[in-house]
């Protein structure tokens, strides 16, 4: 089983160099890059414990078996199993999501 906070540092680990600026909300937690909100974790009743993105709709990439996706207005989900994520696909997820909000995702954020 997945818990929030295990999730919420590996966004932070593959986030570290755009400088995250983590906020806790209850039942989410919002990552800020570039001072805009662009991905975090929530819990919900019905699908448990996912990432969240601020993308306008599914990147095009394959996931693991077991980790479910689900597009909502302006924003992505993985859920289910997020943490069989490779490091590298969830940093990519997250690049596509900095770009989608308009942080430049070339160098870090100072």
């Amino acid at each position: 089983m997945y818990t929030a906070r295990l999730l919420h540092q590996r966004l932070e680990e593959v986030s570290a160099r755009w400088a995250p600026e983590t906020r806790f909300n209850r039942g989410w937690t919002t990552i800020y890059c570039g001072g805009k909100a662009v991905f975090g974790v929530q819990r919900f009743k019905r699908y448990g414990v996912q990432y969240w993105f601020r993308l306008d709709a599914a990147p095009d990439m394959t996931f693991p078996p077991g980790v479910t996706t689900r597009a909502g207005k302006g924003y992505f989900y993985l859920g289910s199993n997020p943490g069989q994520l490779a490091d590298e696909t969830l940093q990519t997820v997250c690049e596509l999501s900095l770009a989608t909000v308009g942080v430049s995702v070339g160098a870090a954020i100072p």
